[in-house]
């Protein structure tokens, strides 16, 4: 069964919360939880598989906003995507996870340092590149090459891997095929100037009049 990379947000936003109400902070407390709630409802929303980019957007933020209470503000997320764009239509629960990976994989490891996660897309004719980056840790070349490899098609059994780095990929990857068809998905690529690049791959088509509601 495939389905999005989210089901342990909540359980460690509790935890943050209950850490921080035994120091007896208030502040961060209402933020986590408006933003918790808000990563919630859409997540549990079951009336569209394809949503308008911005709401992708919105629920990538709220994810950072949650990872920055947690570590200090230790994120900066760069958003370069051209905002007629934000109504182009995409699947849902497709970015967050992006961002998880970037973090755990990435940027966890450099305690020296905020980073960054940045996001851009393109048109080429009938298809939308998006593109999620990250100026951390780059992916070992066999391993880049090992998940390429498997995103060229459809897996239905689990991921056979030495750690989680590339499960939560390859399920996106699977769902943009199964969704779109099979020359759609992702491709992973080391950046030159460090850190690596997901591209996401898609049919472009934008939102009609009601494709804003949940």
């Amino acid at each position: 069964m495939l389905l999005p990379n989210c089901a342990v947000l909540p359980y460690n936003t509790l935890d943050n919360i209950y850490c921080i109400a035994q120091l007896g902070e208030t502040e961060p407390i209402l933020c986590l939880s408006e933003q918790l709630s808000k990563m919630m409802r859409y997540s549990m929303s079951m009336k569209q598989n394809i949503v308008p980019l911005r709401r992708e957007l919105g629920h990538m933020e709220n994810y950072i906003s949650i990872l920055n209470i947690r570590f200090d503000d230790r994120i900066r997320l760069e958003n370069r995507i051209p905002p007629p764009l934000y109504d182009a239509m995409v699947l849902k629960l497709s970015l967050q996870p992006l961002a998880e990976n970037a973090w755990q994989h990435g940027l966890v490891f450099q305690e020296d340092r905020q980073g960054a996660i940045t996001l851009d897309a393109r048109v080429e004719g009938q298809v939308l590149l998006l593109y999620v980056e990250n100026d951390g840790a780059p992916i070992p070349p066999d391993r880049c090459d090992q998940l390429n490899a498997r995103f060229a098609r459809v897996h239905y059994g689990a991921a056979n891997y030495d750690s989680g780095h590339g499960i939560a990929l390859e399920n996106i990857n699977n769902r943009l095929k199964l969704t779109f068809g099979a020359d759609y998905g992702l491709r992973l690529e080391n950046r030159a100037e460090g850190g690596c690049r997901v591209i996401l791959r898609l049919p472009l088509r934008m939102a009609g009049p009601a494709a804003g509601e949940n």
